[in-house]
């Protein structure tokens, strides 16, 4: 056979490490070929935690063809530093030593801080000789879910997304489902091979009820089945879902983010391991508590909503888009964060590659969120602005709702604000709270019932994104409507797009002031009198979501 020199041998080390992917958590994909004399004797993979490693198994491979003494003046190339000390297998160390090898070649360095170059000092007391860098960034590209775990604590998380040239995720009413063709799907379960853990929200989970499993066999055989984590701020999930029902619903597990309350028993409930319940005040907090499992290596699959929320928190490490040749025109935003600091940065994909698969473009790339550029200006986004007693709330005999326990939801209006939301609009409250003014009611009251509608609101990711009330007496102050001086303040600070924006009202003084700012308005008819037409006119909750359906594609 013909010699081949260290890159090419580390790029058949490579290749057999990629049979590991997706199934050796928590220890990382490693691959080794034995070599002498330009004759290459063994090779092997690192199957599975608590089986050999990728150099022993190289080694006894070797052996198996060639006799017990072929590798005495070998060399051994192998993707990872060799392990030196004892775990659940002796050390790779010990094992080259004992075979007689001569030489040791490997790609990346050991990513935990305490094992690093401990190899290379352990192998050159033994007399053999080392070398290490060869291929470094494929042998580390192998590595990334164990290496962020190592040094980040948390797992490498992958963002997949399906959009139309638009970045739209879902169809026109009436068009079907699918976006992409029969090819990319399958790449996508291909993706799920490569993974410990899927990550969805609860609005998905509500949506969708998905199924979040593996359709295709691992290319190397038995793979454990994934990890589902629901991602949920309100904890209340519907208990039928497929996720806790079917027949791995021990591997679902409840990652409740932010202030709790209650909902963590009520959760619980539904779990069939009570452990996998992570209650974290961050989304950080709860990656972190994911790696303490043994999950390295995460794909978000989610609404644009949740994807944005991720991106904005800089938590994304690599994003795979399949692009489909259509435009929708409307509907749900691939991503649709909103950003949460003053300190912009743009995220790039990095060491992108795009492939073809049938009709549709995969792009797929590491996320750089170095890059800060301060002159960038936030994308506007469009905004339903809602009124609040007579749309949101039904007052019932209440002139002015002083307590919380005098609010009621409309039935059905949580639904249609999430709709909004998962659109890819705001959702802003405008309401006038004159009897803070009169006397009638503090404005510690009002905010908490603010808090406590939120809250509840929240539970059905449909929290608004900002409330402005007025809260003075004299019904022509400034900021009071049907003055728009709300709506631009919240154009100032949210980046609303006014041109795609409209608002709902059940009174003139909503619709005057829609008018006021130039957008559209919709009227949900309730026991107010009508002096005022509105471009839309509704007479129920229901029909309200269809109306907004329609006007959120924004023509």
């Amino acid at each position: 056979m013909e010699s081949l020199d260290d890159q090419q041998w580390m790029r058949q080390a490579i290749a057999e490490a990629h049979k590991g992917v997706g199934l050796t958590a928590p220890n990382p994909p490693v691959g080794a070929v034995v070599v002498k004399d330009g004759v290459l004797l063994g090779s092997g993979w690192h199957k599975k935690a608590g089986c050999p490693h990728a150099e022993r198994e190289a080694i006894a491979n070797a052996r198996a063809q060639h006799g017990e003494e072929c590798c005495v003046g070998a060399t051994v190339y192998v993707t990872l530093e060799p392990c030196s000390t004892t775990g659940r297998t002796p050390p790779c160390c010990d094992g080259i030593i004992d075979a007689g090898v001569k030489r040791v070649v490997w790609g990346a360095m050991d990513p935990n801080p305490a094992h690093a170059g401990a190899a290379e000092e352990v192998l050159r007391r033994a007399g053999k000789i080392t070398a290490h860098g060869v291929l470094v960034a494929e042998c580390r590209e192998l590595i990334k879910g164990f290496g962020s775990a190592q040094t980040r604590e948390r797992p490498w998380v992958i963002a997949k997304t399906a959009m139309s040239l638009d970045g739209r995720i879902t169809r026109p009413e009436g068009e079907g489902q699918w976006l992409t063709g029969s090819e990319s799907r399958a790449t996508v379960q291909k993706l799920r091979t490569e993974v410990d853990a899927i990550i969805t929200g609860g609005a998905t989970l509500r949506a969708d009820d998905p199924e979040l499993t593996l359709r295709i066999d691992h290319p190397q055989g038995s793979k454990d089945a994934l990890w589902r984590v629901v991602v949920s701020r309100g904890g209340h999930l519907p208990s039928g879902s497929k996720l806790f029902t079917d027949a791995h619903r021990d591997r679902t597990i409840i990652f409740l983010v932010g202030p709790v309350h209650g909902s963590a028993v009520h959760t619980a409930e539904q779990l069939v391991l009570e452990e996998n319940l992570i209650v974290a005040e961050t989304l950080e907090g709860g990656l972190k508590a994911l790696a303490k499992r043994g999950i390295h290596t995460a794909l978000v699959e989610a609404g644009g909503r949740f994807v944005g929320q991720w991106l904005d928190h800089q938590l994304i490490d690599e994003f795979v888009g399949f692009y489909a040749p259509m435009i929708c025109g409307g509907g749900s935003l691939a991503t649709a964060g909103v950003g949460v600091s003053d300190a912009v940065h743009m995220p790039r994909l990095e060491n992108a590659h795009s492939t073809v698969y049938g009709d549709d473009v995969m792009i797929r790339g590491t996320v750089n969120y170095k890059e800060q550029v301060t002159s960038y200006v936030p994308p506007l986004r469009p905004c339903v602005f809602f009124d609040r007693d007579g749309v949101v709330n039904d007052p019932r005999d209440n002139y002015y709702v002083t307590s919380w326990s005098q609010f009621h939801f409309n039935e059905g209006i949580a639904e249609v604000i999430r709709n909004v939301k998962l659109a890819g609009c705001l959702a802003i409250l405008v309401t006038s709270q004159r009897g803070v003014g009169k006397g009638v009611m503090t404005r510690a009251a009002l905010d908490e019932i603010h808090a406590k509608m939120q809250e509840s609101l929240a539970v059905h990711g449909a929290d608004f994104d900002a409330i402005y009330a007025y809260c003075g007496e004299d019904s022509d102050a400034p900021r009071a409507k049907p003055r728009p001086d709300m709506i631009y303040e919240a154009v100032a600070e949210h980046g609303v797009d006014l041109h795609r924006s409209l608002i709902v009202g059940d009174a003139d003084r909503d619709i005057e002031m829609g008018r006021n700012a130039g957008i559209p308005t919709v009227r949900l008819i309730a026991e107010k009198p009508v002096g005022v037409e509105a471009d839309k006119t509704v007479k129920s909750v229901k029909q309200l979501g269809e109306v907004l359906g329609e006007m959120c594609r924004f023509r």
